[in-house]
């Protein structure tokens, strides 16, 4: 039988995982006057460094260097990993990869974002509306945060849910598949990437249905 080959699997990067966790800090901190105001609750200075707030962000700290520590353990054994970030403390040239990302997902976020906009305000709005008017429910000025509110809550939707749902979950899922398939430590087949891919899109948008 003809010899395996060789495949070099990197070792965890820990400048990638601090970056990471740093990341998610941020991102759980952006996202506070949002909440808030979704709960109808005022945000005050005392909050931010209430015994809640902080046993609140530790425990995040916990919980996202967990996720962030197994994803990167899982993506290794999947040959994946966080190309341009490693391309940046490797001091590479990353901007070819940059640039092949940036154009696709500006433009399929635009034209997401239209879509969702005419499916809010033709589709599902008007009869949400008259359904809860008969229903004599009033809906209160929480559910329209300010727009700085919303600008800083998207880091955490760019950060801390991407790395919830496509550095654990996407990766977790390809690498389970792999690991019964027998793929493991070498590349992840296209079939087994788009499968945990996409189911990893349907759990997030079920995690928003409520």
């Amino acid at each position: 039988m003809p010899d395996e080959p060789i495949v070099n699997i990197p070792p965890l990067n820990k400048k990638v995982f601090f970056t990471l966790w740093a990341m998610c800090l941020i991102g759980f901190i952006a996202i506070i006057p949002y909440s808030y105001t979704l709960n109808g609750m005022a945000l005050t200075c005392s909050d931010l460094t209430s015994a809640n707030m902080l046993i609140s962000s530790a425990q995040n700290l916990l919980l996202y260097g967990l996720l962030i520590l197994t994803g990167m353990y899982v993506a290794r054994r999947s040959l994946l990993g966080t190309p341009i970030l490693t391309g940046l403390f490797q001091k590479d040239d990353v901007r070819d990869k940059v640039r092949a990302m940036v154009t696709p997902a500006v433009l399929i976020g635009v034209i997401g974002s239209i879509i969702i906009l005419l499916l809010d305000s033709f589709v599902f709005g008007p009869p949400l509306e008259t359904e809860l008017k008969l229903l004599g429910v009033n809906l209160s000025d929480s559910i329209n945060p300010p727009v700085w509110q919303g600008f800083l809550a998207s880091f955490y939707g760019g950060i801390n849910e991407e790395i919830l749902l496509r550095l654990f979950v996407m990766t977790l899922i390809g690498g389970l598949m792999a690991a019964v398939t027998r793929k493991l430590d070498q590349p992840l087949p296209v079939g087994i990437f788009w499968t945990a891919n996409i189911l990893a899109a349907v759990l997030f948008g079920l995690g928003h249905l409520p």
